[in-house]
Parts: C-alpha cells; sequence; structure tokens
C-alpha cells in the first residue's frame, strides 16, 4: 500500500477537500481549547496501550458543546462508537477501533443478541484507528523514522490493516472515496482513499494545537454526502413500485439469490459522448442535470464480487443484476475503476469496433480519483508515480454461464474452444484487436431457442485488455498481460528479457486457449483413474507463475506427451494433442511468427473437429485438491436437454459480445442463458475473482466430493457391455 501513499498534505490544503459549509461556518464550531485534554498520553497512570484512546477519544468527538446553532458535538450526525471488539457480519468481518456511524443507521450496526453497535463497513460515514506510533516520520517518509525492525514491521502492518478497512468501506457502499483518520497518543492524521491510493496529511499535535483536527470533523459533519464520497449516481431510496418491477421481472426465480428486500436501488448509467469530456459528465452527475444523456437501471443491493485490495483488481471491479428501467428487460451493470492508460480504450468503445452492430446498452466513465493528481506536489515524500483510475459503468444485455464450471461434456468443452478460436481470429484479422486476457472465466455458454444446453455457443467476454495490434509499443507491462495461470510461454518468467520486452501476437492468445481447455479438462473431464495428488500436481506447477513457463515449454515441446493423457475419452486427448501440435509452430521462437492465416490453416487441417461426434454428457462433479489456486472454481450441478446444433459459420463477429459469468447457477434457473452473474460470490462471501494479473490467487471454495468421478467410471464401463 505505500506505492501507492501520496504526503504528508498540508493541512489546509486537506481541508479543501471538504469545503466549509455555509450555513454552519467554522466560526461557528465548539470551542476547540482543551479539546482532547482528557486523553491519556504515554506515561499516564491510565495509559497501558492503543485501546487506552479508544472511548476518551470517542467522548470528545460525541460531547455535545454550546453552539451559535445550540449544544452540538464536534462531528455533527456523526456518533463514534468504541466498537474494537464488535466484529461486524460476513467472512472478512472488522473490527476498527471507532465507527462513526449517522443517527438514521443505528438500527441496521447492532448486534443481533445485544444492544451493542457493531463493527459494519457498509454504514461506515467516518472511522479512526488508534496506534502507538505513527506511520510517518516529522519529514512525512513512511516508516522511515522507526530505527527498530520488529517495532517498524508492526506499524507497516497496523498501516496495512488500515487499508483493509478502507477497503470494506470502499467495497461496501456506493463510493467514490471514504475518509478516515489515523491516531496516536500525541498526534492525528487525516487519511483520505481512493481507487488510486491514499493521501495522508501531515501531523496535527492535537493536544497543543487542536483546531484542525476539531476543523476536519466540524466540516466532515456539516458536509453533504457528495463531500463525504457518496457516490450521487445511485439512488438508494425508491419507489415500493420500482422494487415489485425488479422482482416481478421475466426469470425472477434466478434473480433469487441477488435479490434482498429492501436492498433495491437506481444507479444511472450514463451513454458516452465523444464530445463530452469527463468533467462535464461529473458535474452532471453530481447536479442530477443532463437526463437526456444518461438511461438508469435498477439493480439489486448485492455485488458480485468482494474486494480485497484498495489498488488491485478485484476492488475495481463489480458486478450486478439489473432491470432496465426503460426496456424492462434484465441487464448486466458492470462497475468499475479502470486505469487512464493511452493505449487501452474503454471496453464499451472496443466492442462497438469490433462488431457492426452495437450490443452494448450504454456506458461512460463518470468519475475520476485525485490521489494521482497529487504525486508532483512538492511536498510529497511518498509515491511519485500513480495511476489515475476513472469510475466507468457499461450496461450490456448478452448474457451466459461460465465455461469452466457449466460444459455439459467433451463436445461443449471442444466446440466452445473452436467458437473462441474463430472469434479471436476474426478479431485479428477484421479489426486488428488481440484479446490478450483469455481465461476459463472470459468464455462464456451461451443458449437460445437453437442452442440448448449441450450444444450452447461460446462467446468471449472481458475486452478491457484487449489492444489493436498497431499499437503494441504503447502497450503495457508484460506482466499486465493475460491471466497468470493461461499465459503463453513467452509471458513468464525465464524467457522475458532484463527489461521486460514482450510482444504479444495472435498464436499467444490461441496458446491461452488451449491451456484453458486442459484446465477445464482436468477439472471436469472424466480420467483413466483420478488422482488427487496428480491433479494437485498439474495445478500446482503447469499453472504456476514461477514453474509454469518450465512445464508449459516440456508439455509443448516433449514428444513422449502419453504422460499426460489423464483423460477417459480419447476424443480429448486427440484433440488436445493436435492442439499442442498447432502451438508448436511458434516454439522455438522461429525468426518470422506465422501469420493468422497460417495458423488457421493449420487448426482446420489438423485440430478442428466435428463436435457432432463428441461425448455430449460426460462432464462430473469434482473439486478443485488444492487451495490457493491460480484460478478458481466452484462446482454446479449439470443440466440436460439438447437440440442439434446449427451451423453458425455466416456470423463473423456475432459472438464478439461482452458478459458477465455465472458460475453457479440457482437449481431452477432456465436453461437458456439470459441471466447471469459477475464472477464472484455475492457480498459477504469469498471472492470469485480471478486474479489476474498479479500473483495473488483466489482460494476456490469447497465443492462436491471426487466420488462423483468414479461413480461416472463404472457407469460408462456398463453402459459400453
Amino acid at each position: 500500500m505505500a506505492k501507492h501513499a501520496v504526503g504528508p498534505m498540508p493541512i489546509e490544503d486537506f481541508m479543501k477537500f471538504i469545503p466549509e459549509c455555509l450555513q454552519r461556518p467554522d466560526t461557528t464550531m465548539p470551542d476547540s481549547r482543551k479539546a482532547f485534554s482528557k486523553v491519556p498520553k504515554h506515561g499516564d497512570v491510565g495509559f497501558k496501550n492503543e485501546r487506552s484512546l479508544y472511548d476518551p477519544i470517542n467522548e470528545a468527538f460525541n460531547t455535545k458543546r454550546k453552539t451559535t446553532h445550540g449544544m452540538m458535538t464536534r462531528c455533527p450526525g456523526v456518533t463514534f462508537y468504541n466498537t474494537s471488539d464488535q466484529p461486524g457480519p460476513g467472512k472478512y468481518s472488522t473490527k476498527v477501533d471507532s465507527s462513526g456511524y449517522a443517527q438514521a443507521h443505528l438500527e441496521f450496526v447492532k448486534n443481533a443478541g445485544s444492544s451493542a453497535i457493531v463493527s459494519n463497513p457498509g454504514f461506515w460515514q467516518l472511522f479512526w484507528e488508534g496506534k502507538m506510533t505513527d506511520f510517518a516520520g516529522e519529514s512525512g517518509v513512511l516508516f522511515e523514522h522507526i530505527t527498530d525492525e520488529r517495532k517498524k514491521q508492526r506499524v507497516i502492518a497496523d498501516f496495512g490493516q488500515t487499508a483493509f478497512y478502507a477497503v470494506q468501506m470502499l467495497a461496501n457502499q456506493f463510493r467514490d472515496f471514504a475518509f478516515s483518520i489515523s491516531m496516536t497518543d500525541e498526534t492525528a492524521r487525516l487519511l483520505r482513499w481512493d481507487r488510486s491510493g491514499v493521501i495522508f496529511s501531515e501531523a496535527i499535535h492535537y493536544r497543543r494545537n487542536p483546531e484542525p483536527l476539531c476543523r476536519f470533523l466540524w466540516r466532515f459533519g456539516n458536509a453533504n454526502p457528495s463531500q463525504r464520497g457518496a457516490d450521487m449516481t445511485v439512488h438508494q431510496c425508491i419507489t415500493e413500485a420500482e422494487e415489485v418491477l425488479f422482482r416481478d421481472t421475466r426469470l425472477a426465480k434466478a434473480l433469487e439469490k441477488h435479490y434482498e428486500p429492501g436492498q433495491v436501488c437506481i444507479v444511472e448509467v450514463f451513454k458516452h459522448r465523444e464530445d463530452q469530456s469527463l468533467s462535464s459528465v461529473v458535474e452532471i452527475s453530481k447536479s442530477g442535470a443532463g437526463a437526456s444523456s444518461r438511461r438508469d437501471s435498477q439493480i439489486p443491493g448485492v455485488s458480485t464480487s468482494n474486494l480485497t485490495m484498495l489498488t488491485g483488481l478485484a476492488v475495481l471491479l463489480a458486478g450486478y443484476w439489473a432491470v432496465d428501467l426503460q426496456t424492462k428487460t434484465i441487464v448486466f451493470l458492470k462497475d468499475c475503476w479502470r486505469a487512464k492508460v493511452e493505449a487501452v480504450d474503454m471496453e464499451g468503445l472496443m466492442l462497438q469496433n469490433l462488431r457492426a452492430s452495437v450490443y452494448v446498452e450504454s456506458h461512460a466513465e463518470t468519475a475520476v480519483t485525485l490521489t494521482s493528481k497529487h504525486t508532483k506536489d512538492s511536498w510529497n515524500k511518498g509515491s511519485k508515480s500513480i495511476r489515475v483510475r476513472t469510475h466507468y459503468r457499461m450496461v450490456t444485455a448478452e448474457v451466459g454461464y461460465a465455461l469452466q464450471e457449466t460444459f455439459a461434456g467433451t463436445r461443449e468443452l471442444i466446440s466452445g474452444c473452436q467458437d473462441v478460436f474463430h472469434v479471436l481470429y476474426k478479431a485479428i484479422t477484421l479489426a486488428d484487436i488481440m484479446h490478450r486476457d483469455i481465461s476459463s472465466t472470459n468464455i462464456i455458454l451461451v443458449a437460445d431457442e437453437m442452442h440448448n444446453f449441450g450444444n450452447r455457443v461460446a462467446y468471449v467476454i472481458d475486452w478491457e485488455f484487449a489492444l489493436a495490434a498497431n499499437r503494441q509499443g504503447k502497450h503495457r507491462d508484460w506482466w499486465r498481460t493475460g491471466t497468470v495461470a493461461f499465459m503463453c510461454i513467452n509471458a513468464l518468467p525465464s524467457t522475458i528479457d532484463e527489461e521486460g520486452h514482450y510482444t504479444h501476437f495472435f498464436g499467444y492468445d490461441v496458446e491461452s486457449l488451449v491451456y484453458v481447455a486442459l484446465y477445464c479438462g482436468l477439472y471436469r473431464l472424466p480420467w483413466k483413474s483420478y488422482s488427487e495428488k496428480r491433479h494437485q500436481f498439474f495445478l500446482q506447477n503447469l499453472f504456476n507463475y514461477d514453474r509454469g513457463c518450465a512445464f508449459k515449454w516440456q508439455l509443448v515441446t516433449r514428444k513422449k506427451d502419453d504422460l499426460w493423457a489423464v483423460f477417459e475419452g480419447p476424443e480429448f486427448c486427440k484433440w488436445f494433442k493436435a492442439a499442442l501440435n498447432l502451438i508448436s509452430m511458434w516454439y522455438p521462437t522461429p525468426e518470422s511468427l506465422p501469420s493468422p492465416q497460417a495458423i488457421l490453416t493449420e487448426f482446420s487441417k489438423t485440430v478442428e473437429v466435428n463436435p457432432a461426434s463428441l461425448d455430449e454428457r460426460d462432464a462430473v462433479s469434482r473439486k478443485m485438491p488444492v487451495r490457493g489456486l491460480p484460478i478458481g472454481a466452484v462446482n454446479c450441478a449439470t443440466q440436460s436437454s439438447s437440440p442439434k446444433t446449427p451451423d453458425t459459420s455466416k456470423e463473423p463477429l456475432r459472438r464478439l459480445r461482452s458478459h458477465v459469468v455465472d458460475s453457479s447457477p440457482p437449481e431452477g434457473a432456465p436453461r437458456r442463458g439470459m441471466i447471469l452473474r459477475g464472477r464472484g460470490q455475492p457480498r459477504g462471501s469469498p471472492s470469485n475473482a480471478v486474479g489476474r494479473n498479479t500473483r495473488r490467487r483466489k482460494q476456490p471454495g469447497d465443492e462436491i466430493g471426487d466420488g462423483m468421478d468414479g461413480e461416472h467410471h463404472k457407469k460408462r464401463k456398463k453402459s459400453r457391455k
């Protein structure tokens, strides 16, 4: 987190984040003299550790004092509670030292079994943490003022804990930014958090000069929601009729696990206009004007992602089931904070450029982070390079289910991968676009009137990392290209030169696709003799960041590949062997890489098969044997019924659509892929998002045991007799 910290910002500059209230100017706040005189300090009889600060500081914040507006606290409208031993709900529970709540929210943050107020980041207005040591010295440099190594590590951990609380606040509320306070027995620092990082203020020596801290609290208490960081394009108070619309919309059963009564709200999604700057869109969203340039979508208050890092991908992307209030249809709302990178376009624009007709209903940027704006300021002793991020929303209509979890058998797995190959080929030849992030969750299976379960069509999703081939000179670092588990050999350690040079080409997307096929096959196709130990070996080596290069090289180049043929069905083994031979066209790397046309010719000649001859329903339920994989998996029940697969060769770019993936469709969900969830679980459960562009890995949940594999093996043997 220190790499994303900017400071120490002068106090008066920090105060500009919350302007003075005209109705209650600073001159009318309670007298700040001796405001914290009852707070104990190191050396006092009543001071033992940081816990000695909690109640006295809360009392100083909450005690009402006489003002020209009557008796008021130092932070009007916000009351602080000691929640250091009162964890809130959910697996990622928090025990922040002091939670600041609005009076209207107190009924939602009470312990069910008592009247105690718990720590619930979904309702924090402001929080503060008490620490024994300030995280920055007088110079403002983080941690360098601490000479004792053990003490330094403890302070670093404390700073990380505060960052985690800020992450949870941003994750559980519709916010553009948030504030917190870090306090020791002598000093206080103000912090402003957004999706680019954190800005911290100069130290406030609140015993000898309490006025700045009191002024910040006064301004915060009198600030409007927008000034406190709330996203003003989200309206949580809706009419009962609008909530009924969400409940009664077609396919409501499939929506049930994403719907919580009283948790439905309205989100404004602007339509992107080339002639409208981001600043003007932000002003429109704050003022509520500009109705002609926006469309409203009604969404449930349950996010499909969970945030664990302030600037990692998980914190930057969320997805919601939604009902379009104009069309009364179910859509998906993708909500993310995208990096402003010259060579990377908005995903909505990328998708529109990829096809003749537009499937993106609306998309636009609505806000921008401020942390990066201050990296060049003279007072900054923190990070000098922080990326600007913009709040980006996109509404799409098409939906489906994740390939890795829901393919019915060998037929859907192979035909799906073949579908994706042709999509990638058409993207590079017709639009000069490379996807650069083919993974097991970026491929979905979509059913319609002509394609039912067992015969669904594969679509490619998540084009936000896509890049035009002619912009290679400007693309991001090599390690930002692709999902770790499925990266091509040349994008993994030991093949990158010292300066990190790497140039992507069409074949590397195809290579990632082959690794996806193997990963999915290992997970859900029958083995000759399933071994959890051997499955674990593949996952920990072939799909590993450090060892993946060597093992993938061995897989692609070795002649005796029978050691990898663990599958019971010969169809997949034959197809996979041919796919490996295809990859060998560019390994070892030739002087001239094969053209997309050459790869297509070889693919059509040696790899592509007629899916009609493949087993339609041989997928099994199996648990992942390793926790902490580079890719996650959640088991899902196999469904039934499938018509014949019609010829789709005349649909060149039909599958270049943006979707959201439902990795575990609910019981009774329609077989038509009309509704789906984003990557991940509902809020309050572990994230199911793929750890993209990072070595951080998610932990799969508990799945159905592998006994199903043995039962399936017996059934196949019996049917052959």
